[in-house]
């Protein structure tokens, strides 16, 4: 899988070809018929490690292990809960453990469609602790998490474009929108203290009330 950086204009400009025919009928989805005599020469090589479910990240969260580096996207001012998230419902925050770097801070100024070039990532990445000063390879994984599971795919190809291992890095695809979503699940709120259980502080609260 390749990415290219740019937007269509940008295309256009450098003499890319495009297609100025009609766009076909969308493609139905069917059965596959696995008695066909066709065969594949195309080998899937499944990489579960590259995505980070929600009950494997409240793992890590309560490890807090120096193996794994949890790594928010956001901007600062959602990561600190300082501001209201701009998807209704979410709580305001972070995960426990987790740094920040966002996501902006690795794409070029002038064009947020292009990552900066190598030598200027690199040194953002090292200083973030997630690259090393004497390799771009290392066993410590990284988990990169955003709002909602697209930007976390910048900052994780960032790492890969400075020589990360991709084995080695991994996204939590639920994001925010899963773990500020939900109310079990431990957040570092604007003051700094951490958030167990909003349901049960809920509880908590109107018991006290009553």
């Amino acid at each position: 899988i390749h990415i290219l950086q740019g937007s269509l204009p940008e295309w256009t400009e450098a003499r890319g070809p495009t297609d100025t025919e009609p766009t076909t009928e969308p493609l139905q989805a069917q059965e596959l018929d696995l008695s066909s005599s066709t065969t594949s020469t195309y080998q899937a090589k499944p990489s579960p490690e590259s995505v980070v479910n929600l009950d494997e990240m409240k793992q890590l969260v309560q490890e807090d292990s120096d193996d794994t580096i949890l790594v928010e996207v956001r901007s600062e001012d959602r990561f600190l809960g300082q501001v209201d998230e701009p998807r209704p419902g979410l709580r305001l925050g972070h995960m426990p453990g987790a740094q920040n770097l966002p996501f902006v801070n690795v794409l070029q100024p002038d064009n947020i469609l292009q990552l900066l070039p190598v030598e200027k990532l690199k040194p953002i990445l090292t200083e973030a602790g997630l690259l090393s000063t004497t390799s771009s390879s290392t066993t410590t994984r990284i988990v990169t998490s955003c709002g909602s599971g697209a930007t976390a795919c910048v900052v994780a190809a960032a790492l890969v474009q400075c020589g990360r291992d991709p084995s080695t890095v991994a996204i939590y695809d639920g994001s925010w929108m899963e773990w500020g979503g939900r109310e079990d699940t431990p957040i570092v709120t604007k003051d700094g203290s951490i958030e167990v259980n909003r349901k049960r502080q809920k509880s908590s609260e109107s018991g006290a009330k009553q």
